[in-house]
């Protein structure tokens, strides 16, 4: 056990503060030289991933682990690196909340929705495409119709 799991095991004030410090900040891809030991990941992402999605097949990339070893500091990375060399666009859709399909399909929804951020017009476009499905939009969030979903 490492003295970073021990003390967030023990409500140790610490273990949150140190997370504070890490160099990886929401959307905001880092240099893959900070992902220490994650090139061989980042690498099979980005080759049997977007890689195959390039050619046309479609793949979904699951990860998964504790918190905080830095798993959407990898997919945002992958994510962006998708889009900008291989022009793809990356959905990053979290599921840490989703207890049924039809909550499955809600946060990939919304996460398509918010997509393109590296590439404003293709993500306008989509939002345009996929209006139907969408009530209203709010500070918080959006509004799906899910049984507009469920009919397509």
């Amino acid at each position: 056990m490492t003295n970073q799991q021990h003390k967030a095991e023990n409500n140790d004030p610490l273990a949150v503060e140190s997370k504070g410090r890490s160099p990886f900040f929401p959307d905001q891809p880092v240099p893959v030289e900070l992902f220490v030991g994650r090139s061989a990941q980042i690498d099979y992402i980005m080759t049997r991933g977007a890689g195959q999605v390039a050619q046309g097949k479609p793949v979904s990339v699951f990860l998964e682990g504790e918190y905080g070893i830095g798993k959407t500091s990898v997919a945002r990375f992958t994510q962006w690196m998708a889009e900008r060399s291989d022009g793809l666009l990356g959905i990053y859709a979290t599921l840490e909340r989703a207890e049924s399909m039809d909550d499955v399909g809600a946060a990939v929804l919304q996460a398509t929705l918010k997509s393109g951020a590296y590439n404003p017009k293709l993500g306008e476009r989509i939002r345009e495409g996929m209006a139907t499905f969408v009530g209203e939009q709010s500070l918080f969030g959006l509004t799906i119709h899910a049984e507009a979903l469920r009919r397509e």
